[in-house]
């Protein structure tokens, strides 16, 4: 089984460069506006290859007004007095690179497996860019693998070099914004030795975890329709 073990993020919503160590059973507790989804549509947005027809960002949100999207993300961009104060409309980044990462291990062999998003979006451009996605076995990165000499964020060829640096050969996996391809390959390297999980059960699955629907009726009728 391999579990999640970190997630890094790098200007994704008011995160500059963070990393967050995942242990045991984990809960996001916070006042509006102080990022707990976000940290749910960046894995979103990893998990499901970049496919914008399954990502459902800020899924709970009672107002469904609250249109959030990479672009917004990528830029900081938020619309919540409590978050930033005075201001309506915070845009703390006129142009970024957004690189978000989760790390995780295989329970097993303690073996590191890296899984990566890359983005990026400029205030004069009304649409975010997808650079591409990779799959690094045996990579266990950090937030300062994603930075430069200058604390600047590297561009996307250079994490690609970083990671084929680091790692076996026919160890890493690159994707342009290839969603199917991406979570096919997520498949083999996250799911059992030798049995890689159905893609269309995990998609089902997962929308269905991202949703949070209450249980209604008996726990085998819920596995049948959602699992």
């Amino acid at each position: 089984m391999k579990k999640l073990k970190r997630i890094v993020m790098v200007n994704w919503y008011l995160f500059e460069a963070e990393e967050w160590d995942v242990e045991g059973n984990v809960a996001l507790v916070g006042k509006n506006g102080s990022g707990k989804s976000s940290f749910i549509d960046a894995i979103q947005l990893v998990m499901l290859g970049g496919n914008q027809g399954d990502w459902k960002p800020n899924a709970k949100a009672p107002s469904k007004s609250d249109k959030r999207n990479i672009r917004g993300y990528v830029l900081g961009i938020v619309k919540d007095e409590e978050a930033i104060g005075d201001s309506r409309d915070y845009q703390p980044r006129e142009d970024a690179l957004s690189r978000i990462v989760l790390v995780f291990e295989d329970e097993a062999t303690g073996e590191s497996i890296s899984v990566g998003g890359a983005f990026s979006a400029r205030r004069s451009d009304p649409h975010a860019e997808i650079e591409g996605y990779f799959i690094a076995s045996g990579l266990d990165m950090h937030v300062v693998d994603l930075l430069d000499e200058n604390q600047c964020v590297r561009p996307y060829s250079e994490v690609k070099a970083f990671c084929k640096q680091h790692t076996r050969d026919g160890d890493l996996y690159t994707f342009a914004h290839e969603p199917k391809k991406v979570m096919e390959q997520l498949m083999y390297s996250l799911g059992p030795e030798g049995r890689p999980t159905v893609l269309t059960k995990f998609r089902r699955a997962f929308k269905q975890s991202i949703n949070m629907s209450g249980l209604e009726g008996s726990v085998s009728d819920f596995v049948k329709s959602s699992i």
